[in-house]
């Protein structure tokens, strides 16, 4: 009875444990659809599409002077009650996934912002998409690197076609 109790908490407590199936219970439906933001190097674009009601695929692009690159592509998804981003990176990793674990401790669904962390991971450790409305996303990248904290911001905009 002891184990049994002590395993209820631990599972009420995690950080990470999530008892959803659907990604609509994360309002996670503002990934759906096309965004863009304009660099000097040109255009990164992602785009959402569903696979299923637990499952999204994003692809990113970089267009360039007309050429359009895919740069990586990422599964959303809830797998054993964990909603993970899982991102293949072009050139990157031998072609392997990485897995990075929603934090709900530092996210905030209903203001539409979503944490990814993976500390075994070289860099990026922690993936942040934050929706400003449902037309603006900002997007970090973070991780420390010789023990300093490295990041990259992306401010995008829907694509509205």
């Amino acid at each position: 009875m002891k184990l049994f109790l002590f395993l209820a908490i631990i599972a009420v407590l995690s950080p990470v444990s999530i008892h959803a199936q659907s990604l609509a219970s994360f309002n996670a439906g503002i990934f759906l659809g096309s965004w863009e933001m304009h660099t000097s190097k040109g255009i990164l674009l992602e785009e959402w599409t569903p696979l299923n009601p637990s499952s999204y695929l994003g692809k990113s692009y970089q267009i360039q002077h007309g050429d359009t690159t895919l740069q990586e592509t990422v599964q959303l998804t809830i797998k054993h009650g964990l909603l993970l981003y899982i991102p293949v990176v072009n050139n990157q990793n031998e072609g392997k996934e990485t897995v990075f674990t929603y934090n709900p401790a530092k996210s905030d669904s209903a203001d539409h912002k979503f944490v990814f962390e993976n500390f075994t991971h070289d860099f990026p450790q922690r993936i942040i998409y934050h929706w400003k409305d449902e037309k603006t996303l900002q997007a970090r990248v973070e991780g420390m690197v010789k023990n300093k904290l490295e990041f990259s911001d992306y401010d995008f905009k829907k694509v509205v076609r």
